[in-house]
C-alpha cells in the first residue's frame, strides 16, 4: 500500500527551462495498459514530488498519452 498525503508543497526542484516560457518544461507521458499504481507513483511521486495515499483496493490499468510544454501547476 502506498501512503502519504495528496497536496502539500512539492520539494524544491530545478526544472529544465525552455525559451518559450521559463516556467514550462517539455513533458511526454506514454502509458499503454500500465498499472494504475505505477502511473500514480511516477506522476505524483517522481514528477510532482508530492505525497499521496492510494487505497489498497485500487487496481487497474491505464492508457495515457500526453505531450507538450507544461508547468507543474497545469
Amino acid at each position: 500500500m502506498q501512503t502519504g498525503l495528496l497536496g502539500g508543497e512539492p520539494a524544491p526542484t530545478v526544472a529544465p527551462k525552455t525559451l518559450a516560457d521559463p516556467e514550462k518544461q517539455k513533458l511526454l507521458l506514454n502509458f499503454d495498459k500500465a498499472d494504475v499504481i505505477e502511473v500514480t507513483n511516477q506522476l505524483f511521486g517522481e514528477y510532482l514530488k508530492v505525497n499521496y495515499v492510494i487505497d489498497q483496493g485500487v487496481r487497474g490499468q491505464i492508457s495515457l498519452y500526453l505531450e507538450g510544454e507544461y508547468n507543474k501547476q497545469e
